[in-house]
């Protein structure tokens, strides 16, 4: 099905030139998204266009009733009867939407959306073929980038630098493209996705590029977008592409057929479907909404899985896919050994903190005051077994509190002891060391927790 206009391209300038001469449109479409606002303002240009007529024009003629809801639906009918259906309900609805958002609903509309066909997936070697006719690099990544990610073409053409530069420059392996919020939102949601080695290796080329040319060079700066095409434009570049190499199925659309490739090898790669719908942007349903997780780390496992599948260039996905998860096993094994010499070396360092800071705690005089106790009292009771449990909590201690329980327990079982000891040893045993004490071992303990 033809989805083109009889009408020139609408440039960016001439968009801004129309929402600065129409505040009433421009007021209109501050409610929809950017990708949203940007075909509603492509719509309408359009409709004047073929109407000859001023859209906010026409609704000060309603407003004053010099002309009648019915005549405007019929002007609109006859303004689109020679475009394609997928066109007319298009800006049919676009012009609806402003008059009902400033006026009221016009007349039902006897332009209703006909789906023709269903449309199928790209195989590789039609992509293959597709981006060899593809003569810029940009436009080469255009269509990668859609394939490897999923998203929409009018979204791939809303790129900036800053939604792949975090990952692209600190990172290897899959870039995830890190969109606004509102990307996320709407009847059109965009996925939490990623781009694989393909599309980067073209970028980090068209990076390093010197050719300044259109179609050559990537920018790098934050705001920058990556793509210099209007959607009619790269429309016509794969539509010219896609006729050079042969692919003539009418069921296969130049740039809907990228997407419906990506969501065919996802379900090839065997991944999850709540992390399908994530990445694909179907968050139709509560598992989806509320308990997939949408963090890109949770994601990016899944994503390296399905890459041999998304790979144009990989027509022995299995073979690639296996060879994937066993090196992603060794890399888990090595990450995990990697993990455990840390925790050892962060073991090490802060029981040497902690033995140093122990020892200058025995070598005090408050401390010692335990010691003796204890070992007097083995030589002049026998109680060897309860002192050596309190000089083992005393070195390797849960807490003070249980040297102090020890301590008075044993105290407690022998008075007799307990007051020669005390008369023995007044300086260490008087209460006010043990708040010291207590001081400084908590201290020291605060480096072992």
């Amino acid at each position: 099905m033809d989805t083109s206009s009889p009408l020139p391209p609408i440039r960016q300038k001439e968009i801004e030139a129309f929402l600065q001469a129409n505040p009433l449109v421009r007021h209109w479409l501050t409610r929809w998204k950017p990708i949203t606002r940007k075909l509603y303002a492509i719509d309408i240009i359009k409709f004047e266009q073929l109407s000859h007529t001023r859209i906010e024009e026409l609704l000060l003629r309603l407003e004053n009733n010099q002309i009648k809801p019915r005549e405007i639906r019929s002007l609109i009918e006859t303004s689109l009867a020679d475009l394609p259906n997928s066109v007319q309900a298009r800006i049919d609805s676009a012009v609806r939407g402003f008059f009902k958002h400033h006026h009221g609903k016009l007349p039902d509309t006897t332009i209703k959306y006909q789906k023709i066909r269903d449309y199928r997936a790209y195989h590789k070697d039609e992509i293959q073929g597709l981006i060899g006719f593809l003569d810029k690099p940009l436009e080469q990544l255009f269509a990668i980038i859609a394939t490897e990610s999923g998203l929409r073409g009018g979204t791939v053409l809303q790129l900036k630098w800053r939604h792949i530069e975090q990952d692209f420059n600190n990172r290897d392996g899959p870039i995830a493209i890190r969109l606004e919020n509102s990307f996320h939102t709407g009847r059109k949601k965009s996925g939490f996705t990623f781009v694989g080695d393909r599309a980067r290796q073209l970028i980090r080329r068209s990076t390093e590029t010197s050719k300044s040319e259109r179609g050559y060079r990537i920018y790098t700066q934050s705001d920058h977008d990556v793509f210099p095409y209007s959607y009619d434009s790269i429309l016509t570049i794969i539509k010219t592409a896609k006729d050079k190499a042969r692919l003539h199925d009418p069921a296969l659309s130049p740039i809907h057929s990228l997407r419906k490739f990506f969501r065919e090898q996802l379900t090839n790669a065997e991944i999850h479907p709540d992390h399908i719908k994530v990445m694909f942007g179907r968050f139709d349903d509560t598992d989806a909404k509320e308990y997939t997780s949408k963090e890109f780390e949770t994601l990016r496992p899944e994503y390296l899985a399905a890459y041999p599948y998304l790979d144009y260039m990989n027509n022995n996905p299995k073979v690639a896919s296996d060879l994937s998860t066993k090196q992603t096993e060794l890399q888990d094994i090595i990450n995990g050994q990697n993990q455990r010499i840390q925790r050892l070396e962060q073991i090490i360092q802060r029981g040497h903190e902690a033995d140093t800071g122990i020892l200058a705690i025995l070598q005090s005089p408050a401390a010692l005051r335990r010691i003796a106790i204890f070992a007097e009292a083995a030589h002049s009771k026998n109680v060897a077994e309860q002192v050596l449990n309190a000089l083992d909590a005393l070195q390797y201690p849960q807490s003070y509190e249980n040297i102090n329980l020890a301590t008075r327990a044993f105290f407690e079982a022998n008075p007799q002891l307990t007051k020669e000891l005390r008369e023995k040893h007044p300086e260490l045993t008087d209460p006010s060391e043990d708040q010291k004490l207590l001081a400084e071992l908590e201290r020291a303990l605060s480096l072992t927790s």
